[in-house]
């Protein structure tokens, strides 16, 4: 059997200048997606003919039109150029009949013409889907694994002129989070700061250091650790630059909430002698986060986690009669 291509050995291809005149995408990973087929249109079209050859059809209303219209445009010569993409949407809407009418034009498609089928999942019982398997011509965009983020970060930072080693990239992660749109969004700005140079968690602080989600990830990391003297100077920034939003206080206070929790259900499994990795599973984080964890979980005992959930309670109640924002949540910091 014919196995899936990865979005990494599609990139390969595609720097070789290989593109196939038909692809099945399939699977949740929508940034990996929409990057390879903003690569895809890059390498075909010039810029200034991708209008003219370009065209996307969704299979929501009328899907037997839309893929009679689809295949019509795939047959269709390109405009001033040598090739045409054609983007075909949400395959999961099709019958079985549209669907052979797809792997009909799979077995002898237009070489001037890359049609990309994109689909939420695949059956691969169902005809159409073993025809494009046969044809090597699938690509799964599933999820990354732990193990591949790291890799992921470091390649697209290559691409962009940076250097990064791995604790620069796990830092990333616990700055950012772990959705590819926000880190690759990260690792332009980087770009743009530093130009093709060695990037380190100190650069990634520099950048980082006046926006909104360094002053939250800071401020719940000082907290955590229950280290008050970082963490006032950190609030009074935040409150700084978020109090002319709206419901500021009360988006803060759920993510102290959200993280007294994650600090309780943590030190209960860490009673039961859980390591990291036991703990990564069971609360569904990245096992460095679980590590991070488990470090700042130490700090605390059981009924001081209960207390606090108790005091975020009283909090809140305090903000939604009139207490002052400021005030209260300096109060949060001075009693835990």
């Amino acid at each position: 059997m014919e196995q899936d291509l990865s979005p990494d050995v599609l990139m390969r291809r595609l720097k070789t200048g290989s593109v196939s005149p038909i692809y099945l995408f399939y699977g949740p990973d929508e940034f990996q997606l929409e990057f390879a087929i903003a690569r895809i249109k890059e390498m075909l079209i010039p810029e200034t003919m991708r209008e003219l050859n370009s065209r996307s059809f969704y299979c929501d209303d009328d899907p037997g039109k839309v893929v009679f219209d689809a295949l019509d445009s795939a047959r269709s010569f390109p405009f001033l150029a040598d090739r045409r993409l054609i983007l075909l949407r949400r395959l999961e809407k099709l019958s079985a009949e549209n669907l052979e009418l797809l792997a009909s034009y799979a077995k002898n498609p237009a070489e001037s013409t890359c049609l990309i089928c994109i689909s939420a999942r695949a059956d691969f019982r169902i005809g159409f889907y073993k025809t494009m398997r046969s044809l090597g011509a699938v690509v799964s965009f599933r999820e990354l694994r732990e193990r591949e983020l790291i890799p992921w970060i470091k390649e697209r930072a290559g691409e962009l002129g940076l250097r990064m080693g791995e604790e620069a990239c796990e830092y990333l992660c616990q700055l950012v989070g772990v959705r590819l749109i926000d880190l690759h969004s990260e690792l332009e700005k980087l770009s743009l700061r530093y130009g093709s140079s060695a990037i380190g968690v100190e650069e990634i602080k520099e950048l980082a250091l006046n926006s909104r989600i360094f002053s939250v990830f800071e401020l719940m990391d000082a907290f955590s650790m229950r280290d008050r003297k970082k963490a006032i100077p950190v609030l009074e920034r935040y409150i700084e630059e978020e109090s002319g939003s709206r419901a500021w206080d009360l988006k803060l206070l759920g993510m102290f909430n959200r993280q007294v929790n994650l600090l309780l259900k943590s030190r209960a499994l860490m009673r039961k002698g859980m390591t990291a990795q036991e703990l990564a599973s069971r609360m569904g984080l990245r096992p460095f986060q679980a590590q991070k964890l488990l470090q700042q979980s130490a700090k605390w005992q059981i009924p001081e986690l209960i207390r606090a959930l108790k005091l975020l309670y009283d909090a809140d109640g305090l903000l939604k009669t009139g207490g002052d924002p400021p005030l209260v949540m300096k109060y949060i910091l001075a009693a835990l």
